[in-house]
């Protein structure tokens, strides 16, 4: 039961799994379109908030897209130790992720130079 003074909603009025999900997809292909006209602050911001949202659901394949999304964001921005993080989450297996993370470590040090 709500708390006395909240208004109790009816099932047809709340958003059903498939609603959120969708919800949360088209904020990862916002978030997308964002990095690719080049404003990746809001290409940051709306993946995050997409991020959450995925996990929250358990969309594995459209997590993967965004923490992919969102590891190119900061790797655009210049902060390769943000990206390497999303980046790492996106790969599943543990040797797969321990070799990214040599060739991630590798490339942000030639980014450096």
């Amino acid at each position: 039961m709500p708390e006395a003074g909240l208004q109790w909603l009816d099932r047809s009025e709340l958003l059903t799994y498939e609603e959120l999900a969708r919800i949360a997809e088209a904020r990862a292909c916002w978030g997308q379109a964002a990095l690719l006209s080049g404003n990746v602050e809001e290409a940051i911001r709306l993946t995050l908030a997409s991020i959450s949202e995925l996990r929250e659901l358990g969309q594995p394949i459209n997590l993967i897209d965004a923490l992919t999304n969102l590891s190119a964001a900061y790797a655009i921005a210049g902060d390769l130790d943000s990206a390497r993080a999303p980046a790492l989450a996106a790969i599943r297996s543990p040797w797969q992720r321990e070799s990214a993370g040599f060739l991630f470590d590798q490339i942000g040090r030639l980014a450096a130079k």
